[in-house]
């Protein structure tokens, strides 16, 4: 039913052109990578991924890219991945509580905001994360050290900031098995440092700029100071929109458990972040610390007794949980079953295209593109050389390449006889030799030459 619901959502998106380059269009250029033996590329970002997140796991994706070299694919992988860890939820549900406690906890992780937000936003490599994660929660809450040292082994090659999630679940080891179990806990936060100094360096031997980009969003220049010391705008109350959503997936109950740690650290980066993407709660930032709450609220009310007060709680989080979840579908779902006009006029212009050659395409246009053409992003400050620009004819992402740099590239093909070719909204306009895309609407005119 979870796997149903998720693919049907994230195919829907698909169907109506509301996917982006940003991220589907990224891995799935990660993928084939992956499936041609390389180390993950993505021209969309124009660097090697290994140098913007340590993801080794990604390479799973090659394999489904391998059996169906198509985005489409790697939506339904999340979907599956997702799935995979509300049904490892309920099997612990199941064992452990009353079935009315079971239900309500399940149903609220199936449509929590933290997993349907991710289904909506594309594909992302942290959902590798949502099923190992419920094994690393049962192995240190019934005191199963090989295997959740096997699981927390794995997870740090999901993502460079796990190695934090590993060592807290070494605190939580403790908190649950005190002192006969130090040297076992002190081995998973070990073993999480070992990961963070390795993906570290491994990000900054890849990266352009010799270390990880994302450090920035906790210092402020060359004063290096904490930036949220600095934040004087108000923006606190933003700021914890994590933690209210963490809190309600814990169904309040599961924030006694020791497993709530082992979600401190994501939480912790989140809010102190200068990035205010990371605060919101409409991306895939919240996988994490929503399966890790499941997996709490289940182990608490394991412990606490089945009081009128406990049942209130139980119901209100779950109910509050579902309304977070209902509002994001309202808000990016579509109802989309077969690809809709966007989506046709897309291929259509795309039958223009001959194979491999370079395309900077707008975000929304990118990954309709990308299993059979070399895809760059559409921006104004790319300059990789291209063959095709791509774009819709609609004051959409605007901000990446503007109406008025649209209008003036059209203008400029017209009076130099460039070929353009349009479907609807969509336009491809062909460039006479390999350059990068004009920026036009600028201090000046560049790569029109």
């Amino acid at each position: 039913m979870a796997f149903a619901l998720y693919a049907v959502l994230a195919l829907s998106r698909w169907n109506a052109g509301l996917v982006t380059s940003f991220d589907l269009g990224i891995f799935s250029q990660s993928a084939d990578s992956y499936a041609s033996g390389r180390l993950p590329v993505s021209h969309i970002r124009e660097l090697s991924l290994l140098g913007d997140h340590f993801s080794p796991i990604m390479s799973v994706f090659g394999v489904v890219w391998l059996v169906w070299s198509d985005p489409r694919a790697l939506l339904l992988a999340q979907a599956a991945l997702l799935a995979l860890a509300v049904a490892g939820v309920a099997a612990l549900a199941l064992r452990w509580l009353r079935p009315v406690q079971a239900v309500a906890v399940v149903v609220a992780l199936l449509l929590s905001r933290g997993l349907l937000a991710a289904v909506l936003f594309d594909v992302h490599e942290v959902a590798f994360a949502a099923p190992l994660l419920v094994v690393l929660c049962w192995a240190v809450a019934t005191e199963r050290f090989r295997i959740g040292l096997l699981a927390a082994a794995v997870l740090l090659l999901v993502k460079e900031d796990l190695g934090l999630t590993v060592g807290a679940a070494g605190v939580a080891w403790w908190l649950f098995h005190s002192r006969p179990s130090v040297r076992r806990a002190a081995t998973f936060v070990l073993l999480g440092i070992v990961g963070m100094v390795v993906a570290m360096a491994t990000v900054a031997h890849f990266s352009p700029t010799g270390a990880s980009g994302y450090l920035g969003y906790f210092s402020l220049g060359s004063t290096h100071a904490p930036a949220v010391l600095a934040d004087d705008s108000g923006q606190w109350f933003e700021r914890l929109a994590p933690l209210v959503l963490f809190a309600s997936s814990a169904m309040i109950v599961g924030l006694r458990s020791p497993l709530a740690v082992i979600a401190a650290p994501t939480l912790a980066w989140r809010v102190l972040s200068s990035n205010p993407s990371y605060w919101h709660i409409d991306f895939h930032y919240d996988v994490v610390p929503t399966v890790v709450a499941a997996c709490a609220a289940v182990e608490g009310l394991r412990r606490c007794r089945w009081t009128p007060r406990v049942q209130w709680l139980l119901i209100a989080s779950a109910a509050l949980s579902v309304v977070l979840g209902a509002t994001q579908v309202a808000h990016r779902a579509s109802a989309d079953v077969v690809p809709g006009p966007r989506v046709h006029q897309v291929d259509a212009v795309a039958a223009h295209l001959a194979g491999g050659t370079r395309v900077a395409a707008l975000n929304n246009v990118g990954p309709y593109l990308v299993a059979r053409h070399d895809v760059y992003n559409l921006s104004t400050t790319s300059r990789a050389p291209v063959d095709y620009a791509a774009f819709v004819d609609r004051p959409e992402w605007d901000f990446l390449y503007s109406m008025c740099d649209r209008r003036a590239l059209l203008a400029l093909a017209g009076s130099r006889g460039w070929d353009v070719q349009r479907s609807g909204d969509v336009v491809l306009v062909r460039f006479p030799r390999r350059m990068p895309v004009p920026v036009l609407c600028g201090d000046r005119p560049t790569g029109a030459g």
